[in-house]
């Protein structure tokens, strides 16, 4: 598949192609039979991308083993994806949030003193080998099962990554790592700030957008609630004239913490409208890649979560924890 851009879209095998994505995490959602049912929901909502996280400690619970049998089986997932006809947003971290323990990265590495996790001490660059070579290993295993295919329209490397100093040299290795891994999809890195990081070393830039982050309340409350995504265009297009716009992560829900307000009070302060008002205004902007996140919700196992979620990551997203088809999915279709 010959996927390429410029300013104003994708280009795959010779057409301009606007992706619908929606992020579904195989690891909240486990086996084919699963990611069947869920994949084939999100198809027939509209979606014609999946955004899938892959995450490092999920497969690795000890130094230089990985396991990718039964539900950890992602070359049966991404099957079911090519098979269904999505196009596929991989992520492979090595950070990836996703309300994780680490953020996805093991604890065995954590636990390694001479390692600096993600190159990164108290916000200054610091160049860790034993980190790197870490890292290699989990990209080694992993990115040959993605290079096997070819509906892989974009690869992400790092997420939500900032230094004080803003260094590049990571985020050019793990660009350079996977183009060397034959991987042909442009490589994007996701920006939490809007503010041109690393747009200059990537092939695409994109960014986070989650105007609503206090659950307990109405956004109708707030009258600069989508202050940031209404000025989007502008502001991307100052330091970005050269990519399409692309939305990494646009709020279709939000995550529930300990003694929180539940998942049914958070959709109801959102509803509908919102994730109808975040895309439409994101489209008028000119976006033509935007992924939803989260599209279907999922469930923490053994001690995955992050210590401020408990074990549903429902997200109050349009495909809830238990497959069912809330009003914010028919919105989004």
């Amino acid at each position: 598949m010959d996927c390429v851009f410029d300013k104003n879209s994708l280009i795959i095998n010779g057409k301009r192609t606007f992706i619908k994505s929606g992020s579904l995490h195989y690891f909240h959602t486990f086996g084919k039979n699963e990611w069947q049912d869920r994949l084939s929901k999100m198809k027939a909502g509209g979606y014609n991308a999946v955004d899938l996280y892959f995450c490092w400690s999920f497969h690795s619970p000890k130094r230089g083993f990985y396991d990718f049998s039964d539900y950890k089986n992602i070359r049966e997932l991404l099957d079911i994806a090519r098979d269904l006809g999505l196009f596929i947003i991989a992520r492979p971290g090595p950070y990836i949030n996703a309300e994780l323990s680490g953020g996805g990265i093991p604890y065995w590495l954590f636990k390694d003193k001479n390692a600096i996790i993600r190159n990164r001490k108290e916000g200054d660059y610091v160049y860790s080998k034993n980190f790197m070579e870490a890292l290699k290993g989990w990209y080694n295993a992993l990115l040959p099962i993605i290079k096997d295919f070819e509906n892989v329209i974009l690869i992400q490397v790092e997420n939500e990554y900032s230094t004080n100093g803003g260094e590049t040299e990571y985020i050019e290795e793990l660009a350079q790592i996977v183009k060397n891994a034959g991987i042909k999809a442009p490589v994007f890195h996701n920006d939490a700030y809007i503010a041109g990081l690393y747009s200059d070393v990537t092939d695409i830039y994109a960014c986070d957008i989650y105007p609503f982050i206090n659950p307990s309340n109405s956004w109708k409350d707030s009258i600069f609630a989508f202050d940031t995504l209404d000025n989007l265009e502008d502001v991307v297009r100052e330091f970005n004239d050269f990519s399409p716009l692309f939305v990494a992560e646009l709020q279709a829900g939000w995550y529930d913490k300990w003694l929180g307000c539940g998942y049914e009070n958070i959709r109801e302060n959102l509803g509908f409208n919102h994730i109808n008002i975040m895309t439409k205004t994101a489209i008028a902007n000119g976006v033509t890649i935007f992924n939803h996140y989260m599209a279907a919700g999922g469930t923490n196992i053994l001690d995955m979560a992050a210590d401020e979620v408990y074990t549903s990551y429902d997200f109050a997203a349009p495909i809830s924890e238990f497959g069912a088809i809330r009003d914010n999915f028919k919105k989004a279709k």
